[in-house]
């Protein structure tokens, strides 16, 4: 075994608060990291974002940067003054990480990771299992971390919405990817289509293969489901009887994982 997922799609949880009758997603990510830490350190902690609902911290972009998706986002013009727009970003379930992004920076359109993340755990564990979960404080690498962040990404046909390619590279900068760009390990942890759903394959092939790839993360993904028997994405494999590959999956799918940036 290679992780553990703490919890899958956690929607009704929000980052550091108490929603209702459930608790802050935070304390249910420090219960997991101490169990696993003191029965098998070596295991890596995946953790999903929580609620789609979970707003974050303001995000103000100057106007016009963004391409108009009202699918993916909404915009509220000059909301942010000095010819800012606010913009409120869509997510899936397990992609809302934007609760862990720097407030002031995103106020400055600026998408890069806070502090509160590592504050809030210290609140409720030993520093020794934080440093654990997140790496020692002043190694911007994160090579000790065992923390893995995956959000869960899908087309119309499973979220009944997608980001046009124009505007999906946004979308998941402000979610996920700057927790990359934060040397942290950030793994899709389930997409996918059904061959059938056109919509569904060019969001796989045109928005998420080419934002994989620029980011260095093309071989950060986990693809559900390998077996056939998924009604959301019909899976990899061909049928139950046979281990033949559906043909449109398994090519999409190299043309990915064994794409050669360029030395240019």
């Amino acid at each position: 075994m290679l992780g553990i997922d703490v919890f899958n799609e956690p929607h009704n949880l929000f980052w550091f608060s108490e929603n209702g009758d459930q608790p802050a997603w935070v304390d249910v990510i420090a219960a997991a990291a101490s169990a696993v830490y003191q029965n098998n350190p070596d295991l890596l902690l995946f953790v999903e974002g929580p609620s789609s609902e979970e707003a974050g911290p303001a995000i103000c972009i100057p106007h016009g940067q963004i391409p108009e998706d009202i699918s993916a986002y909404s915009i509220d013009r000059n909301a942010c003054g000095n010819g800012l727009d606010a913009i409120h970003f869509k997510s899936n379930w397990g992609e809302n990480f934007r609760a862990l992004l720097d407030a002031d920076a995103a106020k400055n359109s600026e998408f890069k990771l806070g502090g509160e993340l590592r504050s809030q755990l210290l609140k409720r564990l030993p520093v020794e299992m934080v440093n654990w979960l997140l790496g020692q404080p002043d190694d911007s690498s994160h090579n000790g971390s065992h923390l893995v962040f995956s959000p869960h990404i899908y087309g119309s046909h499973v979220a009944t919405w997608q980001s046009s390619p124009e505007a999906s590279p946004y979308r998941f900068n402000w979610n996920f990817g700057f927790l990359q760009d934060s040397n942290y390990s950030v793994v899709i942890g389930e997409t996918g289509y059904l061959t059938d759903q056109v919509l569904d394959v060019s969001f796989f092939k045109d928005s998420i293969s080419p934002y994989l790839i620029k980011k260095n993360m093309n071989h950060q993904l986990f693809y559900w489901t390998f077996n056939s028997n998924s009604g959301d994405t019909g899976g990899i494999r061909e049928n139950a009887n046979t281990a033949a590959l559906v043909v449109d999956k398994e090519r999409a799918l190299h043309d990915l994982f064994y794409y050669k940036q360029s030395s240019n």
